[in-house]
Order: C-alpha cells, then sequence, then structure tokens
C-alpha cells in the first residue's frame, strides 16, 4: 500500500521534524527515534549556496545552531541559508541548543536523556533519506525554499527522492504551492500536497485536482469536519498540524483524519 493511499485511510500519526519534544529538531537522532513510533516523518528542506538541500527548519541558523560561538561567522546568524556554503553549514553544531534549553521539558521529566556529546551537524536531505527509508516509515518532506537556480533544485529533489526508490511512500508539501507545482511537472509520479495556515483555497477541492495535489495539510485550527468530509467525498486526504494536546489529537483521529502531525511520540 502506498503512503497516499494509507492517508486515504487515516488515522496515521506523522512526526513533527522527527519525535522533536525528545531530540532536537530536523537531526538524525530525531529521526532515529521515530522508528516504530509513528507512520510517517515530516522534516524541512532549504537548500545551500551551492545547491545542496539541506535539512533545517528556520531560514536562518541563528536560533537552533552555536553559529554565534564560532569565530569568523557570528555576525552571519541572520543570514538566510541559502547564503552559507555547505561545508560552512556542516561546522554547525544543530543539536547542543535543545540539550541546554529543554524546550518541551522532556529531560526534567526523564523522557528522555542527556547524551555524552550533544554535537550534531546539519543533515543533507540525502543522508536524511538514507536513513529513513529503511525504517518503513512514510516521509512528508515539506520544501521551505529553493536554490536561485530553481529548475536544478526541483531535479535534485526529483533524482534523490527517485534514487531512495521513495515515489510510493513519500510526500512533498510547501507553503509556496509553486513548488509543487514545479515538482509534479518534472515528476508527476511525486506526490504532493500544499499547506496552508492561515487561509483555505477558495473551491478547495477545484484548487487540489487543478494543483495535481493528493491532499491537503492545514494548521489545527483550521480542521473541521465539513473540511475533512469535503475532501475525503473528492479523494483526497487532510492533514492536521501541529496537534500535541492529546485530547485533541484523539479527537482528530476520531473523525478519521489523513494524519495528525505531532512533536510528541
Amino acid at each position: 500500500m502506498t503512503l497516499i493511499e494509507k492517508l486515504a485511510q487515516g488515522q496515521l500519526i506523522c512526526a513533527h521534524r522527527g519525535h522533536r519534544a525528545c531530540f532536537p529538531e530536523n537531526s538524525l537522532s530525531a529521526f532515529a527515534d521515530c522508528a516504530g513510533r509513528c507512520d510517517l516523518v515530516e522534516f524541512d528542506v532549504h537548500f545551500s549556496a551551492d545547491g545542496v538541500p539541506v535539512v533545517f527548519h528556520d531560514e536562518t541558523p541563528g536560533r537552533t545552531t552555536n553559529i554565534l560561538e564560532i569565530p569568523g561567522m557570528a555576525g552571519r546568524a541572520g543570514e538566510p541559508l541559502s547564503e552559507f556554503s555547505l561545508l560552512e553549514l556542516q561546522q554547525l553544531d544543530n543539536s547542543s541548543w535543545f540539550y541546554r534549553e529543554d524546550p518541551f521539558g522532556q529531560l526534567r521529566a526523564g523522557k528522555t536523556r542527556l547524551p555524552a556529546d550533544t554535537r550534531q551537524s546539519i543533515c543533507t536531505l540525502d543522508e536524511v533519506l538514507g536513513l529513513l527509508s529503511g525504517f518503513g516509515l512514510g516521509i512528508n518532506i515539506e520544501v521551505k525554499s529553493l536554490h536561485r537556480d530553481t529548475d536544478h533544485s526541483i531535479a535534485t529533489l526529483v533524482e534523490l527522492i527517485g534514487a531512495a526508490g521513495l515515489h510510493e511512500d513519500c510526500v512533498v508539501s510547501a507553503f509556496d504551492h509553486t513548488i509543487l507545482r514545479s515538482l509534479k511537472s518534472a515528476d508527476p509520479a511525486i506526490a504532493v500536497a500544499p499547506l496552508v495556515d492561515d487561509w483555505i483555497p477558495r473551491n478547495t477541492t477545484d484548487y487540489l485536482r487543478e494543483l495535481g495535489a493528493s491532499g491537503l495539510h492545514v494548521e489545527d485550527r483550521q480542521a473541521t469536519p465539513e473540511l475533512l468530509r469535503e475532501l475525503t467525498d473528492a479523494g483526497y486526504y487532510l492533514a492536521v498540524y501541529t496537534v500535541n494536546d492529546a485530547e485533541r489529537k484523539r479527537e482528530l483521529l476520531d473523525w478519521g483524519v489523513g494524519a495528525v502531525i505531532t512533536d510528541f511520540l
């Protein structure tokens, strides 16, 4: 059964940036802990200055790396990732901040442990696909931005998804729906789903059909039984982010949404 078929059946749990509550977001440790805990894994992709897709959420490295501690790089904390080469990005520690700040209180609660070495570098998309493809989990790649050479970026995404053998186990989402259009044009076999936060497309199912999408990813406040029914009646799935309240998670699963995207597994 393909990932899209599973999402159509509903009630899947999707790890948001990996097991983000207990491990540094978008890190190999956060992804490794997903095995056996969920149905699919969501993560974010930007492109480096030299055109390599890297797994990272923010537009800039300041929040989740040690860039302020690196001589010669501290002044660049507010620069977009697209201004850094892959070599520069891989010099950054993208993990230790989590163990200092314990943002979800899981260290204090004893739900996770402080590792001997808290340092991890920013992952490439290739590395993450290689890890996750061995777990039998579905994959949701959220593309945040492309390199200025957009054609090369799209070709790179198509190549990496194909090389990992993930056409049937992957969906690509994005807030920039032009990225999804380009991806479908380059490879119609890749499943895509638009992300929305403060709006729902007018004539929603017509919009999804024109986009070639398989489903719609909405912010929790937008999710209603009526929207779910409209989408499923037309053959689309609904995924809802980011749901960390256990009661709300159960409610959405009971409705039969395609997937609940959550920080807690």
